[in-house]
C-alpha cells in the first residue's frame, strides 16, 4: 500500500504466469490469490446489497 506508482510498475510476471513480485517492495503475489480475493470481495459485496454482513472464506465455498 506505501508502494510508489513507480514502484508498482517494476513488476516482474514469472514465467508461468502464475505469480507477480516487486523487487524494490520484496512482495510477491499469485494470480490465483488475487482472483480468490476478487471473488471473496465480490460476494461479500453482493450478500451486502441485500442486508446479509459476512465474512465469506472461499475456500469453504
Amino acid at each position: 500500500m506505501a508502494a510508489t506508482p513507480e514502484q508498482r510498475r517494476a513488476v516482474r510476471i514469472s514465467a508461468s504466469g502464475a505469480s507477480l513480485h516487486w523487487d524494490q517492495i520484496d512482495e510477491d503475489l499469485s494470480v490465483d490469490g488475487l482472483v480468490q480475493d476478487a471473488e471473496r470481495r465480490h460476494l461479500e459485496e453482493r450478500l451486502k446489497t441485500v442486508g446479509i454482513s459476512v465474512k465469506v472464506d472461499i475456500d469453504r465455498l
